[in-house]
Order: structure tokens, then C-alpha cells, then sequence
């Protein structure tokens, strides 16, 4: 591969909080703080498992604290996380919930010096400022993630050597439900995408191939039909996430997963700005500047 995809090599050994002579490995003498995210709060997709794993750690680095989850799910299944400890008994830990969800609260940098259990989505680029670098080690694929996403690359590196490579996350399946629809969840038009595919060729001057995944393949197929568009071949999400954070820049349309993906992949990024709809019940608990990084590129339909 030439410096177009990057290459991020992480050890793939997981590290844990050291034993101590108590079966709580938090009740030693050193006098630590632990702030850690119970399982339950572990129940939302991949996106959402980010955002709280990438809050915790950036709030603990802030405040001199030891961190882990009590499971990886999904997000121990997909990354090399260091931070998870199952031996650990939260019950009784004073718990920190944040109200809103996409809603920067910097309350939780001024926790009460005791053991904190977190409680909520955390879904702002705020929480974890601090530690952009270690947050991306920690999202680095597991190898037979990481080997797909390779060898999809090295098959397209055949015939575009020079090529710049933006990655397209196209959200629908849920969010078109009845029920998502009513609270303010919305899926970007096809006129969304030709205008953000058009502002990426005006700011770059080299061939682009747009790498386009989705939960609804068939619909991009279709709607961006184009021949600078390759459409991913069906796989499981993390492959698709892999590849498209791998990517040099991105157009996202909504949702965390779609977030993550242009995080990851550190470029500029074009983002749908009719999310979520204006005065809808989860529009209550969304801030703009919380959620979307500055640099990053809002235009609507």
C-alpha cells in the first residue's frame, strides 16, 4: 500500500489492572481512583460502545484515574481495547450519569474523589480532546479484521496507484422506521450525497474513488451509480468500518457509526446537517457543537 491508506500497527495484547492482594483489584493501598462502565451500559450498537469507551478513558486521563469496562461486547470483539476488567465488583460505586446524549457535560471532569461508575452515551468529541492519539491505538481492528480490510485495499491498489481515497458511510435501515422517524432520526437524500461527492472533487485535484458502505448496499447501488463510486461487497459491519476508516477522507450521512468511521479516518470530512430534525424529542439532547468536531463540513440537501 502507498502513503494513501494508512497503516496503524498496534500490539494486539490486552492489559488489565493489575491483582492486588484483595480479590477487588481496586481496594489496594496505593489510594487510586477507578472510574468504569458496567456491561449494562455496554447494551447500545458498536458507535455507541466507542463513544462511552473513548469518554471514560479521556475522563480518567484528566483526572489521574485507573479505567476499564467490566466487558468488551462488540467493541472487545473488534478492537485491541486495553481497559477491560470482568473481576471487578462496581456495586455500591457512586454512579455518574450524564442527561443529555449528545451533549457535552463538563461536570464529569469535576467528580467527587471516590470510585465512578459511568452511566450514558457521552456522545461528544469533547470527552476525549485530551487523548486523541491513545484513543486511536485503542481502535485499532483486531488482525483478521484488520487482514480483510488489507486485502481489499491491495486488490484496488492494482489500478489506482495515485488514487485518494474518501469513505462513504450511507445510514438508512432503522432510522426509516415509523417509530425512529418520529423521534427525529433522518436519512440523507441522494441530492445529499451528489452535493458532498461534488464539494470533495472541488477541494481535490487527484483522481478520488468514493468507497461506499451502508446498511441498505442495494439503495447505494442505485441512487450513486457513478464511476469514480465503488459500492462495498456485503460483510459484517466492522470489516465495513475497517475499510472505510482507513480511508483518507469522508461523507458521512447519520449516525455513530458513520461518525466513527470519518473520526478514524482523520480527514476532511463532509457530514449531512439535517440531523436530527429540528425540534424532535432527541433534538432535545443534541448539540451541534458537541457532537461535530469544527473542522468538520456540515451542508444539507
Amino acid at each position: 500500500m502507498n502513503n494513501t491508506v494508512k497503516d496503524i500497527q498496534k500490539s494486539d495484547t490486552q492489559t488489565q489492572i493489575s491483582p492486588t492482594k484483595s480479590s477487588n483489584p481496586v481496594e489496594d493501598e496505593s489510594g487510586k481512583l477507578f472510574i468504569a462502565v458496567k456491561t449494562e451500559n455496554l447494551k447500545y450498537r458498536l458507535g455507541n460502545q466507542m463513544f462511552i469507551y473513548a469518554a471514560m478513558l479521556g475522563i480518567a486521563r484528566a483526572q489521574h484515574r485507573e479505567a476499564f469496562i467490566e466487558s468488551g461486547k462488540t467493541l472487545g470483539q473488534t478492537f485491541a481495547v486495553s481497559h477491560v476488567n470482568s473481576r471487578v465488583n462496581v456495586t455500591g460505586w457512586q454512579v455518574k450519569a450524564v442527561k443529555n446524549y449528545a451533549t457535552f457535560d463538563p461536570e464529569v471532569f469535576h467528580l467527587p474523589k471516590t470510585n465512578i461508575s459511568l452511566q450514558g452515551l457521552f456522545q461528544s468529541w469533547k470527552y476525549f480532546l485530551n487523548i486523541q492519539d491513545e484513543i486511536r491505538r485503542e481502535f485499532t481492528f483486531h488482525p483478521h479484521i484488520r487482514k480483510k480490510s488489507e486485502a481489499f485495499y491491495k486488490n484496488l491498489l492494482k489500478d489506482c496507484q495515485n488514487c485518494t481515497f474518501v469513505g462513504v458511510h450511507v445510514r438508512r435501515g432503522d432510522f426509516l422506521t415509523a417509530k425512529n422517524k418520529g423521534e427525529g432520526f433522518v436519512t440523507a437524500s441522494r441530492s445529499y450525497f451528489i452535493k458532498a461527492f461534488n464539494l470533495i472533487r472541488s477541494i481535490l485535484t487527484n483522481q478520488i474513488v468514493f468507497i461506499v458502505g451502508s446498511d441498505d448496499l442495494d439503495w447505494c447501488r442505485v441512487n450513486l451509480n457513478m464511476t469514480d463510486v465503488i459500492v462495498l461487497n456485503p460483510d459484517v459491519q466492522t470489516v465495513h468500518l475497517a475499510i472505510l476508516s482507513n480511508t483518507t477522507h469522508s461523507v458521512i450521512s447519520t449516525g455513530t457509526y458513520g461518525w466513527w468511521a470519518a473520526w478514524l479516518a482523520n480527514g476532511i470530512t463532509v457530514y449531512y446537517n439535517r440531523y436530527p430534525i429540528a425540534g424532535s424529542k432527541i433534538d432535545r439532547g443534541f448539540n451541534k457543537a458537541d457532537y461535530y468536531p469544527p473542522t468538520w463540513i456540515g451542508i444539507g440537501d
